[in-house]
């Protein structure tokens, strides 16, 4: 009898054993586009590239909705409404944290440029169902100012250009092609979107990408999530508490082809920030109301959070 407990206990044990380790040695697979989002994980695949299956080169217009819905990724990382948008359809991945926090700009080359300057005045924009438009035109709403036409282009790689040649352009530009133009062409002015959705809504910023996990690896690997999540907080961190590091991990990882001059400049535009899920709810309900269409037409439920 004593031998057949025995036995009980080392199997019940074994199988205890073997759940562990499967959970400890599980390879999380990390998704995400090229660019200012992926700048957050820079130090952690320059850390642990043995330990996570990185790709960060999906195009953001097919390739994140891809990611999606194929379910194939354990981490990705895409804008917020995109990730709420498929919650809302499929419920396979929860926000665990936001990541950026609005990397926007209007610039011009126009002298003395400031915001009034868009008042009847052609404007090139892009990101028409994303975001960036929402923003935008919330503060314009909000600023009274009127363009006589927006037309919105398929890229910022697309208004960079608009700006490079045509010097009475306006248009919207993302970081870090800012700071590459601005290195490139003399004369370049910029207005914070950030800074104006602050006077317009009385809040920091706007949630802009955040990190999605799937549910199913939460429920099967809890662990590994979490010491993932604590590297990717300290990652990020170190984006503003040692950018020169940063700025050449980046280069040499090939996240961010642009100078080191250039990328040191624009890390701060980039305004990466870790905040917890829960802890950015008010911000992403905010910005949910201003068009709950692009979020799957509802406000995100409690679930949609990953505690």
């Amino acid at each position: 009898m004593k031998k057949y407990i025995s036995f009980i206990f080392l199997f019940i044990f074994g199988i205890f054993l073997a759940s562990c380790n499967e959970s400890d040695s599980y390879k999380l697979s990390v998704s995400g586009p090229s660019g200012a989002p992926s700048v957050c994980v820079a130090d952690m695949m320059n850390k642990y590239s043995d330990e996570y299956d990185f790709n960060l080169s999906l195009d953001a217009s097919t390739g994140l909705p891809s990611a999606f819905s194929e379910k194939e990724s354990d981490v990705i990382i895409a804008p917020i409404n995109l990730g709420a948008k498929q919650y809302a359809n499929n419920k396979t991945y929860k926000l665990s944290a936001v990541l950026t926090w609005g990397n926007l700009y209007l610039a011009s080359r126009k002298e003395n440029f400031k915001l009034e300057d868009l008042n009847n005045h052609e404007v090139y924009f892009f990101g028409e169902a994303t975001i960036n438009a929402v923003i935008v035109n919330y503060i314009l709403e909000k600023k009274n100012i009127t363009p006589s036409n927006i037309e919105y282009l398929e890229s910022t790689v697309l208004t960079q250009a608009k700006l490079v040649s045509d010097e009475n352009a306006i248009v919207l530009i993302a970081e870090p092609i800012l700071s590459q133009t601005i290195s490139k062409k003399e004369g370049i002015s910029y207005i914070s979107v950030q800074k104006l959705y602050q006077e317009v809504s009385n809040k920091n910023s706007y949630p802009q990408a955040g990190c999605f996990i799937k549910a199913s690896t939460i429920d099967n690997h809890k662990k590994v999530i979490d010491l993932f999540l604590s590297r990717l907080e300290a990652s990020a961190s170190k984006v503003t508490s040692n950018p020169e590091e940063i700025a050449q991990t980046v280069i040499d990882l090939k996240i961010l082809s642009t100078p080191f001059n250039v990328t040191l400049n624009a890390l701060p535009n980039c305004n990466i920030r870790y905040v917890k899920a829960l802890d950015a709810k008010d911000d992403i309900e905010s910005l949910v109301a201003l068009k709950k269409e692009l979020f799957g037409k509802e406000m995100p439920i409690d679930e949609f959070y990953y505690e």
